[in-house]
């Protein structure tokens, strides 16, 4: 084992006793704009079937921590096992991640001395949206996969109306999610 697998053990052991745990961003681009790279996340254990749609959850994935939002539970041969993906990509992310890979939920995030909780409704229901927003947003992208490979016109004209939607939804989201992070850090 080497350190970071350590620590990430040992993180791990602290958020399942419930200890409320923080980490420092490292990088921001997969949640643009929701997280700022100077920011800090606070963490509490959180089991798969306790998750709502939209949540952010940090996992472990190869020698990684992530944060990325909770989209949907899928089974797996090993269990219940949650799709997620980053805010800034186009599509799910290319894996499940399993109950022993997940480590909590962001229940907050801090940056320059403000901090969003995302415990109250308002950004709870925020989340859910944003959860809706992305699985529209990946469901485009996969069709316009699926039908690129078709040399039918009508397939030609549909790949460019959901590559269109795509981009057109990844633009409100982002717009969408600076003006939140501003209002809430004024508001609250």
């Amino acid at each position: 084992m080497d350190k970071k697998d350590i620590a990430i053990t040992l993180l791990k052991e602290k958020i399942t006793q419930g200890e409320l745990c923080k980490l420092r961003i490292r990088s921001r681009w997969s949640m643009y704009p929701l997280f700022e790279k100077q920011g800090a996340l606070k963490i509490r254990s959180v089991l798969i079937k306790d998750l709502c749609l939209g949540d952010i959850v940090v996992y472990k994935k190869d020698q990684d921590l992530i944060a990325h939002r909770y989209i949907r539970i899928t089974k797996t041969q090993s269990g219940k096992a949650i799709i997620t993906k980053g805010d800034s990509a186009a599509s799910f992310d290319p894996y499940v991640v399993l109950e022993e890979e997940l480590l909590g939920k962001v229940i907050s995030f801090t940056a320059a001395d403000k901090t969003i909780s995302y415990e109250n409704v308002f950004w709870r229901s925020i989340n859910a949206l944003l959860a809706k927003l992305s699985l529209w947003e990946a469901s485009c992208y996969i069709l316009a996969a699926r039908s690129s490979s078709s040399k039918n016109p009508a397939s030609a004209c549909l790949i460019n109306i959901l590559i269109f939607a795509r981009k057109a939804g990844e633009g409100v989201r982002i717009i969408l999610i600076r003006l939140l992070v501003l209002w809430s850090r004024i508001v609250f």
